[in-house]
Order: C-alpha cells, then sequence, then structure tokens
C-alpha cells in the first residue's frame, strides 16, 4: 500500500492537484525525511517547509547513520541524492538538481535509463548540456 499511495500522490502532483498529492504523499508512510517528499510543498508556495526539509535531506546525506546507536533507515544514499534532486528542480535551482541527479547515478540510484528521458520532475532540465550529459553517460538517447 505505501508504494500505491506514493505512486498515486505523483500522479495527483504532475497533474496540479498539490493539496491532494501532499495529502496522498502522506499516507504512503515511509521514512520521515521523505514522506511527505520535500517537493511537494514548493508548488503550494511552502518553500520554508521544503527548505527546512532539504537541509534535514543534506543532513543525513551528509551523515552516514551509524546501525550501532541509530536506527537504520531505507533511504539509501541514491535515494537521498534522487529526492534532493527532485527537490531542487522543484524549486528551479538547475545547478544544484543537476549535481544531486549525478550523485544518485554514482551511487546506482534509479533506473537512470528510464527516468531520465520522461520524469516529469525533470522537464526543467532537459535543454541544459549537463544534464544531457548525464543522460548519455545512462545510455539515454534524446
Amino acid at each position: 500500500p505505501t508504494t500505491i499511495y506514493f505512486w498515486l500522490a505523483d500522479a495527483l502532483f504532475f497533474q496540479g492537484e498539490y493539496e491532494k498529492a501532499l495529502l496522498t504523499y502522506g499516507k504512503s508512510g515511509g521514512d520521515s525525511l521523505v514522506s511527505p517528499p520535500a517537493w511537494a510543498y514548493a508548488p503550494l508556495g511552502r518553500s520554508n517547509e521544503t527548505r527546512r526539509r532539504v537541509v534535514l535531506l543534506e543532513s543525513a546525506w551528509a551523515k552516514p547513520r551509524d546501525p550501532a546507536t541509530t536506527k537504520p533507515s531505507k533511504l539509501s544514499r541514491a535515494d537521498l541524492a534522487w529526492d534532493l534532486a527532485r527537490t531542487y528542480a522543484s524549486l528551479g535551482d538547475r545547478d544544484q538538481a543537476i549535481t544531486w541527479l549525478a550523485r544518485s547515478m554514482e551511487h546506482g540510484g534509479y533506473p537512470m535509463d528510464i527516468y531520465l528521458k520522461v520524469h516529469p520532475a525533470f522537464e526543467s532540465l532537459r535543454d541544459d548540456p549537463r544534464f544531457r550529459a548525464l543522460m548519455k553517460q545512462a545510455g539515454v538517447g534524446m
């Protein structure tokens, strides 16, 4: 059910139903760092909440968890980087979005050969030569 709510929320998000998407992301459960995800707040004009969550995600990236002292996270470094890339793209920060996409690729994130070409979150990046270089690296043709 968790994954179903997340994909449903993504569908609502990309249809411009941002309030409904935010509520549905919240139902997806999962790690509190990404549920609801930071990018869900940006189109609602809640950039302070988006940026607060960016700080949490970047802190999690910078300080890997010690399994002996903290609860293990389900989030890999690739997942954290992907979420940061989507969030920065939603904020219109192309430089950071591309930087975090590259990091996600370095850590074996999502099947980039599929996502880079079609994922709507990165539509605003597709004309950037750096994004095209990432696509080429992932083996994606334009």
